[in-house]
């Protein structure tokens, strides 16, 4: 029996593959996958991408096989236009509209159309189908857009008639997708029961707690027979010259609370990279701040930082340095060869960064800086929690491909005390936050998140909970020995619930007409 795995993903953006397992959908021969979903959420344009897809699997292998797709509303030429737009989500399909002649050969390593098949019911449909197969042996995927033809002539097809149909594609050995339309408060059809897949799309407040405003579409996987899968809703998109990219739902990773069970999903390993090559990395430091210098000629580095991996929570009074020190964190790695380092923000703009960094940043190391900094603006209206992750977890993939040219090592999420106010995070504001820091955790990322204002300790999340989820906790302290011209803040470490504490001081210095910070550790 043949298996094939397919992935719709696009590049980094492997959202598809997370909910299958980490490797994608798991098509052997007689396989059945139902997709539905109500009227424009975007079920033929999920139903192309993967036989395009699948296709390309075949192509790969050079296997003398062939997809079969039948559009029982639309136009074969109005579909391959359709393809065409999306760039053949990124596969080379080629496309051949078919006659619907019986005696047409199909060619092998061809996506097959054929629209519009004669016939009324749904068991005419089937004779003609397999004796099609039948003469052409190397079918290996079948797709029926849409089954709801024969629903609006026939009513809900009898089971009998869908039993016949999926023992067919176990009779022929190929697999077969078969789209129907759903209302979403319709009841289950029998179709959902035959199948051993069954994805239903739909659209979606983008705020769970009301009814009207802007949509999302959703993805859930209602059933899946003999592989792990993770149900949703998950968000998606159908973007141009891309097709459909999937966000993995944060409640995919941790379930919700009050939920049995409590346990971690096991399938956030896929999150996690080399295991030997991430226990080496617990050993690094990493600085947070500008070296010490002399004379402009650097002395030593101050040993005080972060291990790969270790999240820290900075938090103060307007005006306490708590951006330049986060740039000041990132601005180090363009001291290495070729290191990437990102900035999350949920405050400030691109523009507002950009000052910042002409203002601590030399010409040179300005235009070093715009290379190689991941800038991502969460504040977006339509940006999701799941939006957000995926954002970041593709920066993280793209920086860490095959070549691991630019490892991306350092993080910065500014204005995390402004993720409350946003529509569509309400409601998720903590499961997205330990999900993003259990993602940097295990990929050995150090993030600084920045901003948390004070009026947090009234607002109606909770904030000791939120200082639980950090390794490290830094907090603005009284100036020491009446120097009221530096920043003194206290740091503490939460390692086995046992707090350990050491104070820094933190002042600005010019070093060759630049801004620069200047941090010391202070002993008792």
């Amino acid at each position: 029996m043949k298996s094939r795995t397919v992935d719709i993903s696009h590049e980094h953006y492997d959202g598809f593959g997370f909910i299958f397992g980490g490797s994608g959908l798991h098509l052997s021969d007689g396989t059945s996958v139902l997709i539905e979903g109500q009227a424009g959420v975007g079920k033929t344009v999920f139903a192309l991408q993967m036989a395009c897809r699948y296709l390309e699997k075949l192509c790969e292998e050079d296997a003398a096989e062939y997809v079969l797709y039948y559009s029982f509303e639309q136009d074969a030429s109005v579909l391959q236009s359709l393809i065409k737009s999306f760039n053949d989500f990124a596969t080379q399909a080629d496309i051949c509209i078919c006659p619907e002649d019986p005696q047409h050969t199909f060619v092998p390593q061809k996506l097959h159309m054929i629209s519009r098949p004669t016939g009324d019911d749904l068991s005419t449909f089937i004779d003609n189908m397999t004796q099609r197969i039948t003469k052409n042996p190397s079918c290996a995927l079948v797709v029926l857009d849409s089954i709801g033809y024969f629903d609006r002539k026939e009513g809900d097809p009898r089971r009998d008639q869908l039993d016949r149909l999926c023992n067919r594609a176990r009779e022929g050995e190929y697999a077969i997708i078969i789209v129907r339309e759903k209302e979403p408060s319709a009841a289950a059809a029998v179709a959902e029961y035959i199948t051993d897949n069954v994805f239903e799309l739909q659209l979606k407040p983008i705020n769970p707690a009301l009814s009207y405003g802007p949509q999302v579409r959703t993805i859930e996987i209602k059933k899946s027979r003999a592989q792990k899968s993770l149900r949703g809703p998950h968000e998606f998109e159908i973007k141009e010259d891309t097709g459909v990219l999937i966000f993995p739902s944060p409640d995919s990773v941790f379930p919700r609370s009050g939920e049995k069970g409590g346990e971690p999903c096991p399938l956030l390993k896929v999150f996690e990279g080399d295991g030997e090559a991430l226990l080496r990395k617990q050993l690094e430091r990493f600085e947070m701040g500008q070296p010490n210098r002399d004379s402009g000629d650097r002395q030593k580095t101050i040993q005080s930082g972060l291990r790969a991996g270790e999240c820290l929570l900075l938090y103060g009074d307007p005006g306490s340095l708590k951006t330049a020190f986060g740039f000041n964190f990132l601005r180090i790695a363009l001291e290495s060869a070729d290191e990437a380092c990102i900035f999350v923000t949920f405050k400030i703009d691109a523009r507002a960064l950009e000052g910042i960094s002409t203002t601590y940043l030399d010409k040179k190391e300005y235009a070093e800086w715009q290379r190689r900094n991941i800038f991502i603006d969460a504040r977006q209206t339509f940006w999701t929690p799941a939006r957000v992750l995926s954002e970041i977890r593709y920066a993280v993939l793209r920086t860490r491909g095959k070549d691991r040219k630019r490892p991306l090592q350092r993080a910065v999420v500014f204005g995390l005390g402004m993720i409350d106010k946003l529509p569509a995070f309400q409601g998720q504001e903590l499961t997205f936050l330990q999900v993003l820091i259990s993602y940097f955790e295990s990929q050995g990322i150090s993030a600084i998140f920045i901003d948390w204002p004070q009026e947090a300790r009234q607002s109606q999340l909770n904030f000791e909970s939120i200082v639980n989820y950090f390794s490290t906790t830094i907090e603005r302290v009284k100036p020491r020995n009446g120097d009221s011209g530096d920043l003194f803040v206290r740091v503490t470490r939460h390692q086995f619930r046992v707090a350990n504490n050491e104070t820094l001081r933190i002042s600005e210095e010019r070093i060759k007409g630049r801004r620069a910070l200047k941090i010391e550790k202070l002993t008792d």
